[in-house]
């Protein structure tokens, strides 16, 4: 209870304005005390403030105290000056280094209110301050709820990855190859990609080395070769699609490259553009092509299956070269359906079908073939010769 001086005018006579007491209890938040003066009514003065350079620390039930009553008729007016047999402590001017808050290397005063504050001790290692809902706490898994700019960069851990909300781990990496390694589906949903290159504006993916690169490839597919049995479906190992809209387009290409040597010291067994080779390591096929031609769709003028361009390089030059299948009876052979014209790219066929036309001769046979003939057509005449050096007419003009 609170009790007026002027209720009990021997409690505290008029002219002692300081007067010792003990502490009996002590409220932090308001940082108040009720108070027993010494030789005082047995009555406790209630709620006295206590000087705002005591520490919380140092006001303990028990300990002896010092009162100023700045209007002896009351209490309100009172205030603890200060309390013995309290160590000395930080607080007011003394350095709050050695606070009596403090328990442990680490420990942070955190405010828990206005000018109230509690002992947040140190987190463990690696742990950052996280606030939220008005309190501060230390945590290993912080949320930045903005733009986070890291000024030098950003280094993951050993063995550490990126991971998404779901927490699956969707890119690491690694100071050993692979250096890289994205999980899940990738998009790059703007731009190009260039790979030891810069993107280039008109290519969307760009593998570009110039360097010394023999015994390199430049991109490689290998997909099925593993152990069980697959689920039904085609499986293709490259495919695309290559459609013009511009009327100014000249060359439209779904498949085009180069191959060949860029040095005077590349002595190649063999350079092709394309080689295709069928493997069937189990299993089996009705039909095998290592070239196959789909009908086309669309306004055609002049539709080509294979065609080759004049060659003018090669001290022999071969448009088309069969190296030779081993013969059996009827069931290996070169198989042409259509009709076909020899030795001219104007097609004189007669209004035939299912005929082959045979144009004259550029220049006609001078010397014997050896180990055959050589078949040929003069003015017309369909003619032969052998290798005795006679020239048959089989059919004349």
């Amino acid at each position: 209870m609170t009790q007026r001086f002027s209720d009990d005018p021997q409690a505290i006579p008029a002219a002692r304005a300081i007067a010792k007491g003990i502490i009996l209890t002590y409220t932090v938040g308001t940082h108040k005390a009720d108070v027993q003066l010494v030789g005082s009514h047995p009555t406790a003065l209630s709620a006295i403030r206590v000087a705002t350079n005591i520490p919380t620390a140092d006001v303990v039930a028990g300990r002896q105290c010092t009162v100023l009553f700045l209007d002896p008729a009351n209490q309100d007016d009172a205030v603890v000056l200060c309390i013995q047999g309290a160590s000395p402590s930080g607080g007011g001017s003394s350095s709050v280094a050695t606070d009596a808050i403090w328990d442990a290397a680490g420990d942070l005063a955190v405010g828990t209110g206005a000018n109230t504050a509690t002992r947040l001790a140190v987190g463990a290692a690696n742990s950052v301050l996280q606030p939220g809902g008005g309190t501060v706490a230390w945590t290993t898994t912080p949320t930045i709820g903005g733009l986070a700019t890291f000024n030098a960069g950003l280094k993951l851990a050993s063995a550490q990855q990126i991971i998404d909300s779901d927490g699956t781990g969707r890119y690491k990496p690694a100071t050993a190859s692979p250096h890289n390694t994205l999980t899940g589906d990738v998009k790059i949903a703007s731009g190009k990609l260039g790979v030891v290159a810069n993107p280039d504006a008109t290519i969307y993916g760009l593998f570009r080395d110039t360097g010394v690169l023999d015994g390199y490839f430049g991109l490689c597919v290998d997909l099925g070769l593993s152990s069980g049995a697959g689920a039904a479906g085609n499986l293709i190992g490259v495919t695309g699609r290559a459609m013009a809209k511009s009327a100014a387009t000249s060359f439209v290409y779904g498949l085009s490259f180069l191959a060949g040597a860029a040095s005077a010291t590349v002595s190649a067994t063999d350079i092709a553009a394309v080689l295709a080779s069928l493997y069937l390591l189990s299993g089996s096929t009705a039909e095998g092509h290592n070239f196959e031609g789909n009908d086309p769709v669309g306004s055609i003028s002049i539709m080509y299956g294979f065609r080759q361009k004049g060659l003018t390089v090669g001290t022999e030059r071969h448009p088309f070269y069969d190296d030779g299948t081993t013969e059996d009876a009827d069931k290996h052979a070169n198989v042409f359906k259509t009709s076909t014209q020899f030795f001219s790219t104007t097609i004189a066929l007669g209004g035939g079908a299912g005929v082959m036309g045979i144009a004259n001769a550029a220049v006609v046979p001078s010397s014997n073939p050896a180990g055959g003939g050589v078949l040929y057509a003069q003015a017309g005449a369909l003619k032969w010769r052998g290798s005795g050096g006679t020239v048959t007419t089989i059919a004349p003009a």
